[in-house]
């Protein structure tokens, strides 16, 4: 009798066990797939925002360039600046001084030959660490009657740089305006 009551008692824990292992390993699976959807979901929407928020800041990005182009040639084609540059190159940091104050970044002005006449700039120190011949390619180009924008690493900082001839009536070079934005 005790032989068939341990042989029931221990069929009666295996049934059981085996019972609460049936009933819980659907639940588990249920978890795990539940939690790999949930994660997939979510892993999907933070790439979906990440991808929007680098499209806004390069939308932004792109308009402060834009901006910044803009207000380089328009400084650049100022009849006052080529009269300026034409009669009286000593005067240019007067007329750069007055016309680019409210302007981002540091500003410069050359002669046709390349000298720098005049040079705004910014207050930020980060502006004295730039290398001393940043943007010496696109001034060239400047001078060379191609307007000039890039986009790089200078330094530690990105900067932007725009460069633009200036051009009289008779499109003759008087010189170049060199802007750059870190």
């Amino acid at each position: 009798m005790r032989l068939v009551q341990r042989i029931r008692s221990s069929l009666r824990a295996k049934l059981a066990l085996a019972m609460i292992v049936a009933a819980l390993v659907p639940l588990l699976i249920a978890s795990i797939v539940g939690g790999q959807v949930t994660l997939a979901r979510l892993d999907g929407d933070l790439r979906e925002r990440a991808g929007q928020a680098a499209r806004i800041a390069l939308n932004l990005l792109l308009q402060h360039v834009r901006q910044v182009s803009v207000e380089t040639r328009g400084l650049a084609a100022a009849p006052e600046l080529v009269e300026v540059l034409a009669l009286q190159p000593k005067l240019t940091r007067r007329f750069l001084s007055r016309r680019s104050a409210s302007s981002p970044g540091m500003v410069e002005v050359f002669d046709a030959r390349g000298k720098l006449l005049a040079r705004r700039d910014p207050p930020s120190p980060r502006y004295r660490t730039l290398p001393r011949n940043a943007g010496a390619r696109i001034l060239r180009r400047a001078l060379d009657f191609e307007s000039q924008l890039t986009i790089e690493k200078l330094g530690p900082n990105l900067a932007i740089q725009v460069a633009v001839p200036v051009v009289d009536a008779q499109f003759v070079l008087r010189g170049a305006v060199r802007r750059t934005v870190l």
